[in-house]
């Protein structure tokens, strides 16, 4: 049996004695359908509108209306079983458009709610295709806000909320949600006084899970997966803080927590396993990871202001760790192989480390504290090419010590301490034509002005260098 209800036989609930106005066309096919519209308008320029078509059986649509010299308009379109769709618009505004939601559902078990409470020019625009999918969007006192969530397949679940805390609001901000495959979590959350703060989350492929909390303004947050069983999170507090985020292959974690404001975060996974974590607290950070293949683990902490950090990992088991606690420090990880550990420390101002590992079971770490200047920084850098190689660089206090390793071959081990002004240590043990091995040379400078050069090209060689006071000088090639 087909029915057909227009305004006049839906549950109209409008103060007549002012200015209204209310437009309603339902039609429904099938069993067991139930539509109830509640509408109120109160104004010049008042206007409601609801359209509903339902087209199977146990389908369900709410709708509430309210508005003061605005116009809200709903959409609702159900073909399948087991639909449910609910809409709630709150308080309009005399300087706005209203409130616009469309929610369109097909085939069965799909759920989707709408709620704006004193919005202004919002959009709501939600599209189910396939099974047991869940769309949630709320809107409280956001001005010029969009929510757009777009799902295919079965059991997704999607949940955008924008101006979540009572009193608050968000302005200018958009979050687009579109999934693509079976059993994605998409959840997008702007709440506080915010403006202009955007989310963008896309998902391909199945058990994908993706997080972003924007608090503050002018966020930015992309979030693309593709593969399975990967998880985004991204936690955004301030202002102008970006984050993106790109996963495709299995079972890879990225995590981003920003605040104060301008800290940038980039984060790129491709492999099974893959684990990639970004902290910074401070403005204009910089922080880049790549990772490609399997069971690769990254961490990036950022404390203070124009730090930069990158991290690329190419491999299998390596571990890349990078701590910078200053300003205007600067430090890279690179590691091509397996079983490869990177640790990168920074305190103070104008550190530069560079750490490039190609092979497998090498270990580097690098520590710097202490300032220097623009012109003359604090650098740390090292290479390891084979297996089994260590290096470890100290440099402490001062500005302007320098060192530089190079490793060639395997079981290499060289060790440098720094501790002064103006310092550097050069140690190059092998050269890329030449695998030697277990070569180990320990440099300890204390003082200003010193400096120690090693190289070392053939098998079983060993050196010590030991240097306290100033204008020393070593050289040593065996």
């Amino acid at each position: 049996m087909k029915k057909l209800v227009t305004g006049a036989f839906v549950v109209l609930s409008a103060s007549f004695a002012l200015a209204q106005s209310g437009v309603n066309n339902v039609n429904q096919t099938g069993e067991s359908n139930s539509t109830n519209v509640t509408q109120s308008s109160n104004g010049s320029n008042a206007g409601n509108e609801n359209k509903t078509v339902q087209d199977g059986t146990g389908n369900i649509v709410d709708v509430k209306q309210k508005s003061y010299s605005g116009k809200n308009s709903v959409d609702t379109k159900q073909i399948g079983n087991d639909n449910k769709a609910t809409v709630s618009q709150g308080q309009g505004s005399s300087v706005s458009e209203g409130n616009v939601v469309n929610q369109i559902q097909l085939n069965n078990g799909n759920t989707a709610f709408a709620t704006q409470t004193s919005t202004i020019s919002d959009v709501i625009e939600q599209k189910q295709d396939g099974d047991l999918n869940t769309v949630t969007a709320t809107q409280g006192d956001a001005y010029f806000s969009t929510i757009r969530q777009d799902q295919k397949g079965n059991s997704n679940t999607a949940n955008a909320t924008q101006g979540l805390l009572m009193g608050s609001w968000s302005d200018n901000s958009l979050i687009n949600q579109v999934q693509v495959g079976d059993s994605n979590t998409a959840k997008g959350e702007q709440s506080g006084r915010g403006s202009y703060n955007n989310i963008n989350q896309i998902q391909t492929g199945e058990f994908n899970t993706a997080s972003a909390s924007q608090v503050g303004n002018s966020h930015t947050s992309v979030q693309n997966q593709a593969g399975e069983y990967n998880n985004a999170t991204v936690l955004q507090n301030g202002s102008y803080q970006s984050a993106n985020q790109t996963q495709a292959g299995t079972g890879n974690i990225a995590t981003s927590t920003q605040s104060v404001s301008h800290n940038g975060a980039t984060q790129s996974q491709s492999g099974i396993d893959n684990e990639a974590t970004v902290s910074q607290s401070g403005s204009y950070n910089t922080s880049t990871q790549t990772q490609s293949q399997n069971y690769n683990n990254a961490f990036i902490t950022q404390t203070g202001n124009r730090n930069i950090a990158t991290q690329i990992q190419d491999g299998t088991n390596n571990l890349a760790t990078t701590t910078q606690n200053g300003h205007n420090n600067d430090s890279k990880i690179s590691q091509n192989g397996s079983n490869n550990v990177g640790t990168a420390s920074q305190t103070n101002a104008y550190n530069a480390s560079d750490i490039s590992q190609v092979g497998s079971g090498n270990t580097a770490t690098s520590t710097q504290t202490g300032n220097g200047t623009a012109l003359a920084n604090n650098t740390i850098g090292m290479k390891q090419f084979g297996e089994g190689n260590t290096s470890t660089a100290l440099q402490s206090g001062g500005y302007g010590n320098n060192a530089a390793i190079n490793q060639y071959g395997n079981l290499n081990l060289s060790t440098a301490d720094q501790f002064g002004d103006n310092n550097s240590a050069i140690v190059n043990q092998g050269t890329a034509l030449m695998h030697v091995a277990s070569n180990e040379s320990s440099i300890l400078q204390n003082g200003t002005g010193n400096m120690a050069s090693v190289n070392q090209m053939s098998n079983g060689n060993r050196h010590t260098s030991s240097q306290v006071g100033s204008f020393n000088t070593v050289i040593v090639n065996q």
